[in-house]
């Protein structure tokens, strides 16, 4: 289990030892992680935050060394990083602030994406998913997700051409069916979390029709058995597949969460 904290990188093992990376004994960048990913050769991705400047791009190999990359040095566009996503043939797709998303080939080649030069809709991207057939869903924190396909083209999701999305998107998940799961809230705590069928359509959960604990979702993720994990600004929601719902709060779970 590999956590990312402001103040640095930590592995559980599987034996229970702890393990904790810093930029004072490794190639980490900065203790501030903002971001993971990890490849199918177990490669760590680690994007950082430096609050008194630049980000950074590094990678844990296998072999316990790490690599940097920079805007300087590897021609990322940005040292500002904010999100991770890698693909079923190890692309590591890197999200951006103001600069758009990059993609780094296994081979070192580097392609960058923005507003400019493709149809994505914002060059500001808050989070990145990729589904079963290497689409990329980028989000850039409004109401608008820009999907990549491999093909090349470029669509765009909107409150208006989808019917769903409202608020403001914060995260992104995607399920083994290819379900895209979008959770929303804005700055009054509204929002909730929206299931995108492969045909087209959605599905919208909230507080006051499921069993939803709070519409500020903040946080998404989707285990094995495609359980969705809600993080929302008052507990944590499990939806099961067969539409069952359970709540954790500090209240009912406080020997978990200790």
């Amino acid at each position: 289990v590999w956590v990312g904290t402001i103040d640095g990188l930590s592995v559980l093992g599987p034996d229970g030892r702890l393990t904790t990376y810093t930029s004072k004994n490794s190639g980490l960048g900065s203790d501030w992680v903002i971001a993971l990913a990890i490849d199918s050769q177990d490669r760590v991705w680690v994007a950082t935050i430096d609050p008194g400047g630049p980000g950074s791009l590094s990678v844990l190999e296998l072999d316990g060394n790490w690599t940097a990359y920079t805007s300087k040095g590897s021609g990322l566009v940005s040292d500002l990083v904010t999100a991770l996503a890698i693909d079923s043939q190890d692309r590591v797709w890197v999200g951006t602030q103001i600069h758009g998303v990059s993609v780094l080939e296994p081979d070192g080649r580097l392609t960058t994406y923005t507003t400019e030069n493709s149809g994505l809709v914002s060059n500001d991207v808050a989070a990145l998913a990729i589904d079963s057939q290497d689409r990329v869903w980028v989000e850039n924190g409004t109401n608008e997700l820009s999907v990549f396909d491999p093909n090349g083209s470029w669509t765009t999701r909107t409150t208006e051409n989808s019917g769903s999305l409202s608020f403001w998107v914060g995260v992104v998940a995607i399920d083994s069916q290819d379900r895209v799961w979008v959770g929303t809230s804005n700055s009054t705590g509204t929002g909730g979390l929206s299931m995108l069928e492969p045909d087209g359509r959605w599905t919208t959960y909230t507080s006051e029709n499921s069993g939803l604990v709070g519409n500020g979702v903040t946080a998404l993720a989707i285990d094995s058995q495609d359980r969705v994990w809600v993080g929302t600004d008052t507990g944590l929601n499990v939806l099961e597949p067969d539409g069952n719902w359970t709540t954790y709060t500090s209240e009912n779970s406080v020997a978990a969460l200790a």
